[in-house]
């Protein structure tokens, strides 16, 4: 059975269960039938009974042929007659009455049950329970009162198994219907099962095929619906989704890394190779130690950013956020990196007091960090740096401005993206990932950032971030 498909086993439980319903349902209809039959027996009874009371009429002797009618039966009794109408029910559906006199004589009709019933005392209008020769009966009196008799009673009888025959057939029929009712319920819960299930199967198979393939494009698609299925398929696609966004984003990481560090390797393998094949003289050798040392360096800051970026990227989502004052934050980090003073440039700052953010310390530092960094590596000889820190209105607006190469529009909304660098002249100095770090860490606080620049003009980066 744990080898079986899930289908042949939902089929096979769907079927056990339909089995047992029906049964129950057959018994319960038999139980529910019987009674009811019964009682509609016994109404019947009692109806037939009182019918046949108003077809017996007693007439004196000089006045019999006066009423008697038409096919009407006349039994002498006493000094007159009992006129028995030949609309009188002697027999009908099983129920047979007769006409007794007080003493238990059989005067008219017939009745089957007469010798379990003759010591069965007349009460009228009731009904009574006997058994003959194994056969349940029931019996209903009725007394004949009317002017010149007050000793006649009316007795009718019927079979239990008059109802029962009718409930036997019922429940033949059931039995016989209810395979048949199984079947069609057998397979009509497999191609349910397979209906419902298609969607799995199509789950299944598009992750087969990606992982055989690895088309991370191929999607499962199974329509619109809002049941668990289709929510399973749709979450499988969104995981198709990331799934092939991720490798996409490690495909490009690896062909950036790959071109980032060729360039460096290059001039380190064409340096040691020119020093080893060709004797220099010692400035030689020191110049091209130092080439080698300035690219492995740049190795490094490129292998130590894309760590950073890597760590950043995953932690993002799990970064602890709290109440921090961003103004005294500001403050600090200002005051370091105003002492660096890098090729003669000036920073000034400007923060206003007292703003308040709901973010993450060390993040908005190395934001901070990198912008302002950023305007050291870009601006001219013995510019300037203005940073500034303003509340406007909800949002804390964070600028920092340089007067250096400026940006062009063409490569305004390409900044932000890995390794990438607008000034291709300065590929020694940087590693193309402070921006694009910059934009993670805005994107985990729900903030913007905006770029004003233009060519030999300078650059203003503003950063807005929800405050508390």
């Amino acid at each position: 059975m744990k080898k079986s498909s899930i289908r042949l086993r939902i089929t096979l439980w769907f079927t056990a269960m339909m089995t047992v319903i029906a049964l129950l349902c057959v018994l319960a209809e038999i139980s529910i039938n019987d009674s009811a039959m019964q009682k509609i027996l016994s109404d019947n009874l009692i109806e037939t009974v009182t019918v046949n009371l108003d077809n017996v009429e007693f007439s004196a002797l000089d006045q019999a042929q006066t009423y008697a009618q038409a096919g009407d039966l006349r039994i002498a009794y006493k000094n007159g007659y009992l006129l028995i109408d030949d609309d009188y029910l002697d027999v009908i559906n099983g129920i047979r009455t007769a006409l007794y006199d007080e003493t238990g004589n059989l005067l008219y009709g017939e009745n089957p049950a007469a010798k379990a019933t003759i010591d069965i005392p007349f009460s009228d209008s009731k009904m009574t329970e006997v058994s003959v020769a194994g056969t349940e009966y029931y019996v209903y009196d009725m007394s004949l009162e009317q002017e010149g008799w007050d000793d006649l009673w009316l007795r009718g009888t019927v079979s239990k198994d008059q109802g029962r025959s009718q409930i036997s057939y019922i429940a033949r029929l059931s039995f016989a219907l209810a395979p048949a009712v199984i079947i069609l319920a057998a397979v009509g819960g497999y191609l349910l099962a397979g209906r419902f299930l298609r969607p799995i199967k199509k789950i299944t198979q598009t992750a087969h095929d990606i992982r055989t393939g690895r088309d991370l494009a191929r999607r499962i698609s199974i329509g619109k619906g809002s049941d668990e299925l289709h929510a399973l398929a749709d979450e499988f696609d969104m995981m198709f989704d990331r799934l092939q966004e991720d490798f996409e984003a490690e495909r490009q990481l690896t062909s950036d890394i790959s071109h980032e560090l060729r360039t460096p390797l290059s001039v380190i393998h064409a340096q040691c190779e020119l020093s080893l094949e060709t004797e220099q003289s010692k400035e030689e050798y020191e110049d091209a130690i130092q080439t080698i040392y300035r690219q492995s360096k740049r190795m490094s800051n490129i292998v130590n950013d894309m760590l950073s970026a890597t760590r950043l990227e995953r932690n993002l989502s799990q970064t602890q956020m709290t109440e921090l004052n961003m103004s005294e934050l500001t403050q600090s980090l200002c005051r370091d990196l105003a002492a660096l003073k890098q090729n003669g440039i000036e920073m000034q700052y400007y923060i206003q007091p007292g703003i308040r953010v709901q973010g993450n310390a060390e993040l908005l530092s190395r934001l901070m960090s990198n912008l302002i960094m950023n305007a050291y590596k870009y601006g001219r000889q013995n510019g300037h740096i203005q940073v500034q820190l303003i509340s406007e209105g909800n949002t804390a607006e964070l600028s920092v401005s340089d007067d250096g190469v400026g940006i062009s529009s063409d490569d305004i909304d390409k900044i932000w993206r890995r390794f990438y660098r607008a000034d291709k002249s300065r590929t020694t100095e940087s590693t193309g990932l402070g921006l694009f770090i910059v934009k993670k860490i805005a994107e985990v606080h729900a903030g913007t950032l905006e770029v004003r620049s233009q060519p030999g003009q300078g650059s203003t980066f503003i950063f807005k971030i929800p405050k508390k």
